[in-house]
């Protein structure tokens, strides 16, 4: 078994290649109370498991949303063991790893820009101007959207510009409790900047 700390961006994607290219086995990631499991077959991600439970539906966007998370983390403890943990949710198609880096990198971005329009992924939104697919957005918050999309990175784009147009806004903060079983409270307003937040809305939002 292999074991350390990382520290840094770049010491997660070394790590990500230097440990998951041509072995087999499992990449536990601690960070604070959460943890990440990656299962690997030479190169290619085939399942994973997290310490909270996330009742949404499509695994690959649920699995790069909760990575994304360390690229800004510091002080994560990893553990690599040759073995497959019995509890570890398989991938629909597996990943590979470089496809997994790149990714992971222009989510976190994009993710950040997001943030600092909506605050919180908890954010319910209501549909200012209609528009296609309105209905699947209207009392439905940010994290479950981007749960469930079929391809993250997209839907992350797509609500941008929604909100952007105006054709979205924020309607009220859903309770934490409702998405998963324990969060770290600081993730709720990491890395927005304070002038670009929309404090009407805001509370607005907290009078429901």
């Amino acid at each position: 078994m292999i074991s350390g700390y990382i520290n840094s961006r770049q010491d997660l994607v070394d790590l990500i290649n230097g440990c998951l290219l041509g072995k087999v086995g499992t990449l536990d990631l601690f960070f604070g109370n959460s943890l990440i499991s990656l299962y690997v077959e030479r190169g290619l991600i085939k399942g994973y498991k997290l310490s909270e439970e996330v009742y949404q539906k499509n695994k690959r966007s649920v699995l790069l949303y909760y990575l994304s998370e360390l690229m800004d983390a510091h002080q994560i403890f990893f553990t690599f063991k040759e073995q497959k943990d019995g509890d570890i949710v398989g991938l629909d198609e597996p990943l590979p790893v470089e496809e997994l880096v790149l990714q992971l990198q222009l989510v976190n971005t994009e993710l950040k820009s997001l943030m600092e329009k909506v605050i919180t992924p908890f954010a319910s939104l209501k549909v200012i101007k209609n528009f296609s697919d309105a209905h699947l957005y209207n009392g439905k918050s940010v994290y479950n959207l981007l749960m469930e999309s079929s391809n993250l990175l997209e839907e992350i784009r797509k609500l941008k510009k929604l909100l952007q147009e105006g054709y979205i806004d924020i309607g009220e903060f859903s309770s934490i409790e409702q998405h998963f079983t324990s969060i770290e409270i600081e993730y709720i307003l990491k890395d927005v900047q304070l002038d670009q937040v929309n404090a009407i809305t805001v509370f607005e939002s907290l009078k429901h």
